[in-house]
């Protein structure tokens, strides 16, 4: 098995895909959310790259569909939802249509894979059971914040490597042997790395401290959400 990490959205345009499997990695918050909302029994998810593409699905759907997303990590005005998975607990039945800064637009650039999971702390173990059985070749893609990267989603790609390296052998990239060190150097308190991490620094100024709590729970949901043909699914 090889595992490599891409640390940003972006740096997937520039990543041969073909014939890998490819994991979605936005900690703060979209892969969480969707994580979430999936487990509270949506019917599916329907992610976008624009505000516009989203509301002509609702639209598409006889107003039935949720909107959730964000701009900038704020809610999108006449959106069901912002980008809180804490918001998404009666979705029961009900398609989403989603679009956020990051987390969307890595998914949308990750086409090309032959398969595309969403990852997150919350299900990281029920991800990497998956990964072992069936991926010989996996991208670990953190959707990172404004073309940057960021501390949380290296550390949760840094911590699927880890099990994964605990039941199976496998080869890294550099990219990946720089993220699992990262997390290995301070796994027993990630908060005291995050104190470094820009995003995770502005979502506690704003307020989002219940969110950042929830997000870094581990293995707290065991199912794995994918994307195929354009809806993300059980």
């Amino acid at each position: 098995m090889y595992i490599d990490v891409i640390f940003t959205a972006d740096g997937l345009l520039n990543t041969e895909l073909k014939g890998k499997d490819t994991a979605v990695i936005d900690v703060f918050r979209a892969t969480s959310v969707i994580t979430t909302a999936m487990n509270n029994g949506a019917e599916y998810i329907k992610p976008f790259k624009t505000i516009e593409e989203a509301l002509e699905f609702r639209k598409s759907t006889g107003g039935q569909a949720l909107l959730g997303g964000e701009r900038n990590k704020v809610k999108i005005e006449g959106f069901d939802f912002g980008n809180s998975p804490l918001e998404y607990k009666f979705v029961k039945g009900k398609p989403i249509g989603f679009t956020t800064t990051n987390g969307t637009q890595a998914i949308e650039n990750a086409k090309g894979s032959e398969n595309i999971y969403i990852l997150s702390f919350l299900n990281l173990s029920a991800a990497c059971d998956i990964f072992m059985e069936r991926s010989s070749a996996l991208i670990l893609a953190c959707a990172g914040t404004a073309g940057k990267v960021t501390i949380d989603d290296t550390l949760c790609a840094g911590a699927a490597i880890e099990y994964i390296l605990s039941n199976k052998k496998a080869e890294l990239s550099d990219s990946a042997a720089i993220s699992l060190e990262y997390y290995k150097s301070g796994k027993g308190d990630l908060r005291h790395l995050l104190k470094n991490c820009r995003h995770y620094n502005a979502l506690m100024k704003e307020g989002y401290e219940k969110d950042v709590e929830y997000c870094l729970q581990r293995d707290m949901i065991p199912l794995v959400p994918y994307y195929k043909e354009g809806f993300i699914l059980i």
